[in-house]
């Protein structure tokens, strides 16, 4: 049993490997364990931080010593302890800017052992393909609106037989 232990762990990491999602996990004490390369490819701006024993404190802080997290400016301290919060509850999901026009959904879950699992994915086209629709129904809207004092009122007009 022992022998196929090795052979499993290593199955495992390319599992995770080969995922299009960044695979984190972090153990108890919230120390890196594990992250997958996509992790590191979705914020490589830490790279050198994504090694075993690196706490998400030193993580989050980098990050928000670069700038990384738009919705943190001016007001880092805060932002941090409600992420740090959230983060130790083992339950968090949001959807997340980062600099450079980029956005990732971020969800974390505490395991029975008191690891916590995260899973970012990037959701960048996503968001930009809404940004633009939002657009684009805005200047639907002015462009109906512009037409719509150049059509007659037609409420209450029945059609005759």
């Amino acid at each position: 049993m022992e022998a196929e232990f090795p052979a499993r762990a290593e199955a495992i990491t390319e599992v995770l490997e080969s995922l299009s999602d960044a695979v984190v996990v972090f153990d108890s004490d919230r120390r890196l364990l594990y992250c997958n390369e996509r992790y590191t490819e979705l914020t490589p701006e830490t790279a050198a931080l994504h090694v075993p024993g690196a706490t998400i404190e030193q993580l989050l802080h980098a990050r928000l010593d670069m700038g990384l997290y738009l919705e943190a400016r001016g007001s880092e301290e805060g932002w941090l302890a409600e992420n740090l919060r959230e983060f130790r509850s083992g339950i968090m999901a949001r959807e997340q800017p980062l600099a450079g026009d980029r956005w990732v959904s971020v969800r974390y879950r505490r395991t029975d052992d008191g690891r916590i699992v995260g899973v970012r994915t990037d959701i960048t086209k996503r968001k930009l393909a809404e940004r633009k629709l939002r657009e684009s129904e805005s200047r639907f809207r002015d462009i109906a609106e512009i037409f719509s004092d150049s059509f007659p009122d037609i409420e209450g007009m029945t059609r005759r037989e």
